[in-house]
């Protein structure tokens, strides 16, 4: 089943929107977005012209510590950003919601019907904060 992914900003702007393939339509909130980081990683790793759209940015320090491709692009960990984002959704770094209802517990179970659209949120954080 593809379920339809989309970033967007506290005002409704859409930053990117893919779909995502699924083997079940019980899925619990943190294996959604583990699936959903794992496809971003996939799609930035066998592409490195494209900006790597994740989650969870890097911030500056981890860009000058991590190696860096041939073309000056680093590769990216999965299990790494997996844990980023989920660490990121812990704290709020960013809400989820399907059809927009938002969840907040990564072990919720849902049910997801064909037609579902996923809606990350990035929140960015106060200067300062």
């Amino acid at each position: 089943m593809k379920i339809l992914i989309r970033d967007e900003t506290l005002s409704g702007k859409i930053t990117q929107e893919f779909r995502l393939e699924l083997d079940t339509s019980g899925i619990t909130i943190r294996e959604l977005i583990r699936s959903r980081v794992y496809e971003d990683v996939k799609a930035f790793n066998s592409n490195g012209s494209i900006p790597y759209m994740g989650l969870v940015q890097p911030r500056a320090e981890e860009l000058l510590l991590n190696p860096v491709r041939s073309n000056g692009v680093a590769k990216k960990d999965p299990a790494e950003q997996v844990d980023l984002a989920l660490k990121a959704f812990d704290k709020n770094g960013f809400l989820l919601l399907i059809n927009n209802k938002q969840y907040t517990d990564p072990d919720e179970t849902v049910r997801l019907q064909p037609d579902a659209t996923i809606s990350f949120i990035k929140l960015v954080p106060l200067v300062g904060g």
